[in-house]
């Protein structure tokens, strides 16, 4: 027992003055302290917060600032389901979405609240330069600005900024190429406001230079061809991304319910609110769906939802299973029929244990190769994570279950053992089910944020706990 323990939510007093918001979604920088250095500058004088959205599972660009004053959280790569993750749990009522090499002006920030504030615009950008000085930088900005003029089309690397209701009115970006644009296209249909800043803003020209300057034009020239003909997002995503994934041999299946659908941490939410509850839910699943992105594993989100597609369109997610019955163990049965005709090694995974170890999901695959089952075992005599290779396999163990017992764990190797079946048992682990659970999280959280950085964002920023 660890005793009384309180949980405090509270706003942060410094949070509730926000004005605006910088999301950056980020993969792979090799540095952002120039970005970050220019931004503390510029922010001095006006009320805002950083938000760094990393899209490598292993977080590499956000590590550096995990215990400073900036906001770090993961999402799966794509730069419209990242700056989404960010706008998510932002605090301003004026969205930024910056990219990684662009520098603002030093009266940007101030510029953007004049517009969405005092002029009663609903978003707008700014005016493109770039870092260096040539005829063909300058053609490029000359262009920018008539294509702005005649055709009403801005892209990212002028910095959109937006009132965060009418972001969320139009449910926000597409997870898809020039995410931007169909952006704007929407909000020009909905007869929203939009004004263009005097003010230039700066970015790089390493892409130009990386990829040879007539090669880059000619690709943003063909784009931008395909996007006046009326080229839609599907095609431009397909024609202009190329996919290097190799084949998936493992399904990696998530295991969500919709707070909608029915309560999710009820246990939890008697010792604090069905709110706090549900929002810390949504934080766990933001984690697992974004940590575990490994090569040749595909992520398969089970969603238990009356409208799954609702659902899956907020959340953003492409291919989903469905859980069509209110037992677990029909559900796992079912699911296993399904994923097992298309995948040889399948892992359940719950979404309430956040801050697994990466390695541990790595294991289980390697040892799936030499077993016939996988178990991650939890405290409460559950388990956290089973991975299996075979429908009939799923039979045995899912049938007639007696779930939210402690004996789960020894009834699974019971069956196991008894069916002549090699298993292999990964180190322990903990689910977040009750007010003892959340204490050693926010300990485990407070020494290694990247662990679980969107609960951790929740715990420590969104809703202040203190234990």
């Amino acid at each position: 027992m660890y005793g009384r323990v309180w949980i405090v939510l509270q706003r942060n007093a410094k949070l509730m003055s926000i004005a605006i918001s910088i999301i950056i979604p980020v993969y792979k920088e090799n540095s952002l302290l120039p970005l970050l250095t220019h931004l503390d500058k510029l922010r001095f004088r006006e009320r805002s917060e950083i938000i760094l959205v990393d899209g490598d599972p292993e977080g590499s660009s956000i590590k550096p600032y995990l215990h400073q004053q900036y906001r770090c959280i993961l999402a799966p790569q794509g730069r419209g389901i990242q700056m989404n993750y960010g706008a998510a749990i932002a605090k301003g009522h004026i969205l930024m979405f910056l990219h990684a090499d662009t520098f603002l002006h030093k009266q940007s920030l101030g510029d953007a609240i004049r517009i969405i504030d005092h002029l009663n615009y609903d978003a707008g950008c700014f005016s493109l330069s770039f870092n260096k000085s040539s005829f063909r930088y300058q053609w490029l900005q000359f262009w920018a600005m008539i294509r702005g003029s005649l055709l009403g089309y801005y892209f990212g690397d002028q910095v959109l900024f937006v009132k965060k209701e009418t972001f969320n009115s139009l449910g926000g970006f597409l997870n898809c190429f020039c995410e931007d644009f169909f952006f704007l296209k929407l909000f020009r249909k909905q007869n929203y406001k939009f004004k263009l800043s005097s003010l230039y803003i700066n970015t790089s020209v390493r892409k130009w230079k990386n990829h040879g300057f007539f090669n880059t034009l000619f690709k943003h020239l063909t784009i931008q061809l395909f996007l006046i003909l009326g080229a839609g997002p599907t095609f431009m995503t397909s024609f202009f991304t190329k996919s290097n994934q190799p084949p998936t041999r493992t399904c990696l299946a998530v295991m969500i319910k919709d707070a909608n659908t029915e309560p999710v941490k009820s246990r939890l939410a008697v010792s604090t609110s069905d709110d706090f509850a549900e929002q810390l839910y949504q934080a766990m699943i933001k984690d697992t769906l974004a940590r575990f992105q490994l090569k040749s594993v595909t992520i398969m989100p089970c969603v238990k939802s009356k409208q799954p597609a609702t659902f899956c369109n907020q959340w953003q997610i492409k291919n989903h299973i469905q859980q069509r019955h209110s037992d677990l163990g029909k559900n796992l049965v079912s699911m296993s029929e399904t994923l097992c005709s298309t995948y040889p090694k399948i892992i359940f995974l719950g979404s309430d244990s956040p801050n697994i170890p990466r390695q541990y999901i790595v294991e289980a695959i390697k040892q799936l190769t030499d077993h016939d089952a996988v178990i991650g075992p939890t405290d409460d005599g559950g388990y956290y994570l089973i991975g299996i290779k075979s429908f009939e396999l799923a039979q045995i163990i899912f049938t007639d279950m007696p779930w939210s017992t402690p004996n789960v764990f020894y009834e699974t190797c019971l069956r196991l053992q008894q069916n002549d079946l090699v298993y292999y048992v990964l180190p322990k682990w903990y689910d977040i089910d009750n007010m003892c659970s959340i204490h050693k999280l926010k300990n485990d959280l407070d020494s290694n944020p990247l662990s679980a950085p969107n609960t951790y964002d929740f715990l420590t920023v969104q809703q202040k706990v203190t234990i």
